[in-house]
């Protein structure tokens, strides 16, 4: 696959734009966007509202240990989804193309080797993941279920970016959409 670059805009496909930052911080302006009328928070912000939801959900109630082999099997799944991720990310940053889930139309390489190989989404696969990792690791092992909240609230944002990149890439994304899966 060759390299390409754009120079469209951040979301030329709907009409969206980056939010402006209420306080001046540019943090303010990659924390949400608007596509369209919507107002959308990005994933590692998704998962940071999931994760305080479980976590406050997880000091309710009588607090009861987690059994050892749950919380290793958390813990166990905290690091693997951290390593997962890191990969997928180190891919990108290494290939000098886009990561920023505001800007699919600024990839400028398709990945599809490593964890991207195995998921179109390693590093949400890995959010999600995390999430679940921590509930089975807590007190309360049910609040895993918020890992597929987060896959649940991601699959839109996933759609955007797969309409972007198939516009960027064309019949190599197509092809490769139809080899890998979009999770697991």
């Amino acid at each position: 696959m060759t390299p390409r670059t754009l120079a469209a805009g951040p979301f030329p496909d709907r009409g969206g734009t980056l939010a402006r930052p209420r306080r001046g911080t540019a943090a303010a302006a990659r924390a949400v966007w608007f596509a369209g009328d919507v107002q959308v928070f990005v994933p590692p912000v998704q998962a940071a509202l999931w994760l305080a939801a479980q976590q406050a959900l997880a000091r309710t109630g009588r607090r009861r240990r987690a059994p050892a082999p749950l919380r290793l099997a958390g813990g166990g799944l905290v690091l693997g989804a951290a390593v997962f991720g890191g990969l997928s990310l180190r891919a990108f940053v290494e290939r000098g193309t886009t990561w920023h889930p505001w800007n699919p139309h600024h990839a400028a390489i398709l990945i599809d080797d490593g964890p991207n190989a195995v998921s179109r989404n390693p590093m949400y696969v890995a959010l999600a993941a995390g999430i679940a990792g921590t509930g089975l690791a807590s007190r309360r092992p049910w609040t895993a279920v918020a890992g597929l909240g987060l896959a649940a609230t991601l699959t839109p944002q996933i759609r955007r970016e797969e309409r972007a990149l198939a516009e960027v890439f064309g019949a190599d994304y197509e092809r490769y959409r139809a080899r890998v899966r979009r999770w697991l």
